[in-house]
């Protein structure tokens, strides 16, 4: 027998919307419809944020457990909104802003069938548009992903102790630095006692900008293996793997663009005393990148990052937490930008920049790449409104930063960070988000960048950046 219903609860709470958000600052960042090169984070890493769901998937078959008795349909929708509006964005206050208020349109409608034995047929389409205000003369960045796409679309197989994913998904690795992206290809996922093995293959679906705004439209090859064990003090220690292949068609004169990377990654997360928890990611990054000014010579890519986190969380009413973490991305004196190739290494020394293919939550109003910074956070979160319930939840989070430079002649994501200093800023964000009811959360942001000596005297006013979004579900 089979059964009909439609569910609503499938909007998280609030990670998605971190994610929504992200996706608009990168246009503070961006300021022209081409996506200079040289103007900030590409467009496209905050893209790839929206896009993606929180780490465990909100239609993850839970196919180690006992399948249920018969074959149901689920089906739903979200729609939401949200208004970013920024203020000396480009750190200088006697400039006209390019950009100066934003409006982006996410709709999504997804379909779920679970089947008897555990298959699981699951599909999402998305319609994405930014509706920009700009100065005069400025115009609206292009991205692939504007209009209606298919999100996610897969089928889950479960094996035995494994499961097999094909279609488009989600990939992800840790804390998605490296990797966090919607992917066609498949997933092979064994668990066997404390062990979980993973092992994919995928590429970029046609509708995706890529993560080096001059190339336009991706064409990337990832291939990697993920492994972990979980101890009896619950302890998680992992390890994994992953090769990218840049197979774009862009062509430059006189200027190669492909980049091709390997990480290697060793880490560990748990508790260290009672309330106290911690995780640290290290990441050696290997491979190739064309050098500046030319199309045929290339450098070899020696790079690494570092994460480290530590977070207090007391199981007490109100549910306060404090959290500290350190960031690292290498950097190199050499490199004209850290995010494009091109304007890549410069020949005849190792490429040392780390560059990830996924993302980085640094801050609101700087939003840097991982790449030749240092990056101190401090911060904590409070329900101002915790009811028995999960609806009608306040959630308080406050969050301070620290920025330096690695190297600091090298560049970093930010290009008007010119000077040759390792002072980049301080930044605080705060954000208040409200559950008011089981199918509707509202959220509200505020960040505000102070930039430090590694910018010109002319580009040292604060920039500040206010956001709001209100998520629907049915």
């Amino acid at each position: 027998m089979m059964t009909l219903r439609s569910t609503r609860p499938l909007v998280p709470f609030p990670p998605f919307l971190d994610r929504c958000l992200l996706v608009a600052i990168v246009l503070v960042l961006a300021g022209s419809s081409r996506l200079d090169a040289q103007s900030g984070p590409s467009l496209l890493d905050q893209v790839r944020r929206v896009d993606q769901e929180r780490r465990q998937d909100l239609a993850y078959t839970q196919w180690l457990e006992k399948p249920p008795p018969r074959s149901h349909y689920e089906f739903g929708a979200w729609t939401a909104p949200s208004y970013l509006t920024l203020d000396d964005f480009d750190t200088n206050s006697s400039a006209p802003d390019s950009l100066e208020s934003l409006l982006l349109i996410d709709q999504r409608i997804w379909f779920r069938w679970d089947m008897p034995k555990g298959e699981q047929v699951y599909l999402r389409g998305r319609y994405f548009q930014l509706l920009p205000s700009t100065a005069p003369g400025a115009s609206k960045p292009t991205l692939f992903e504007e209009g209606w796409n298919l999100d996610l679309g897969y089928m889950d197989l479960p094996l035995g102790d494994s499961k097999l994913r094909l279609g488009r998904q989600l990939i992800s690795l840790e804390k998605g630095l490296v990797l966090s992206s919607n992917l066609d290809g498949f997933e092979v996922t064994y668990r066997k006692s404390n062990w979980t093995t993973r092992g994919f293959w995928g590429k970029t679906p046609d509708a995706t900008s890529d993560l080096d705004s001059v190339v336009g439209r991706s064409d990337r090859v990832f291939a990697g293996l993920h492994a972990q064990m979980v101890t009896e003090e619950d302890k998680r220690h992992f390890v994994y793997f992953l090769d990218q292949n840049d197979r774009t068609g862009t062509v430059l004169s006189g200027q190669g663009l492909r980049y091709d990377s390997r990480y290697l990654a060793f880490g560990s997360e748990g508790g260290l005393v009672k309330d106290f928890t911690y995780y640290l990611e290290g990441i050696l990054q290997s491979g190739s990148s064309f050098d500046f000014g030319s199309a045929t010579s290339r450098s070899d890519i020696e790079a690494y990052a570092v994460q480290l986190e530590a977070t207090w969380r007391p199981e007490v009413y109100h549910h306060p937490t404090l959290s500290a973490g350190f960031f690292r991305g290498s950097g190199d004196v050499d490199r004209v930008s850290v995010v494009t190739s091109a304007a890549g290494n410069i020949g005849g020394t190792p490429d040392e920049a780390f560059i990830g293919q996924g993302q980085f939550e640094g801050g609101l109003a700087l939003t840097p790449r991982l790449s030749n910074i240092d990056v101190y956070r401090l911060g904590g979160s409070y329900k101002l409104k915790e009811p028995p319930r999960e609806e009608d939840t306040i959630l308080l989070t406050l969050q301070g930063y620290f920025y330096q430079k690695v190297e600091p002649a090298g560049p970093i994501s930010n290009i008007r960070a010119t000077q040759i200093n390792s002072d980049v800023g301080t930044a605080v964000d705060a954000s208040l988000s409200w559950k008011m009811a089981h199918d509707l959360t509202a959220v509200f942001k505020a960040g505000r960048f102070f930039p430090g000596d590694a910018f010109p005297v002319t580009n040292r006013d604060p920039s500040t950046i206010l956001f709001a979004n209100l998520t629907y579900s049915y």
